[in-house]
């Protein structure tokens, strides 16, 4: 079946913005550094350490906030790797107010990229991408919970939150529901790990390490959920 050229468009703008900002995000010009910083980061976010990925991207001066951006949407590409802890980053460099808006509209544009990639490659290219047990996993989080799925995807630091917009692609959603429901979904997660980013210098108070608990459990009950549906 022959794509809409709407939809080639928007994926090419898409592809166009990752390059854009791998360009901006590479300003230290030689291709092998260029490299060793790339990995570096890679690493960073692999160990999930947001203190190590705050002073990461602050060596890159002005350019930081288009290195965060960058790295979230690449994340999304090459998942499984923790998106949450780039939202904690900004909230420790940029505060929970604008570090919060730059995970926001990042990863949102991350998410759109699954979408759209999805609906462009098919089924069977992103099983093989992403593992068709992933995939399975994440349809039948959507068949049982709809767009909350969305919600409990980002709420919960250890599901994967970008097979979810693979599967949505996949799914009869229209592009605007999408991005609708992605925004509003991740919009209560992403502002609260921002502001828990900017607290962790300061400790964590009672309330916050409530919240915490309250998700890990939250995440534990969702897993067995998950663990049930066939």
């Amino acid at each position: 079946m022959k794509m809409p050229q709407k939809n080639k468009a928007l994926l090419i703008l898409a592809l166009t913005i990752c390059l854009l900002l791998a360009a901006i995000g590479s300003s230290h010009n030689l291709p092998s550094i260029l490299n060793t910083k790339l990995k570096e980061g890679l690493q960073i976010l692999q160990s999930a350490n947001a203190d190590a990925l705050r002073d990461y991207l602050q060596s890159f001066g002005i350019g930081a906030a288009f290195v965060s951006a960058f790295l979230m949407i690449l994340q999304a590409v090459i998942s499984p790797l923790p998106a949450f802890v780039i939202t904690l980053a900004n909230g420790l460099l940029f505060g929970w107010f604008w570090g919060g808006l730059l995970s926001l509209v990042s990863s949102t544009a991350a998410a759109w990229l699954c979408f759209e990639l999805s609906r462009f490659l098919g089924r069977p290219f992103i099983e093989q991408w992403m593992g068709q047990q992933i995939l399975l996993k994440s349809d039948a989080l959507i068949t049982r919970f709809g767009v909350s799925a969305i919600v409990i995807a980002r709420f919960v630091p250890v599901l994967p939150f970008d097979p979810i917009s693979y599967a949505m692609g996949l799914s009869k959603m229209s592009r605007r529901s999408f991005l609708i429901a992605n925004f509003g979904g991740q919009l209560p997660a992403t502002f609260f790990y921002s502001y828990l980013g900017e607290q962790i210098p300061q400790g964590f108070s009672l309330g916050i390490l409530g919240v915490l608990v309250g998700i890990t459990v939250f995440g534990l009950a969702t897993q067995k959920v998950l663990a049930s549906l066939k």
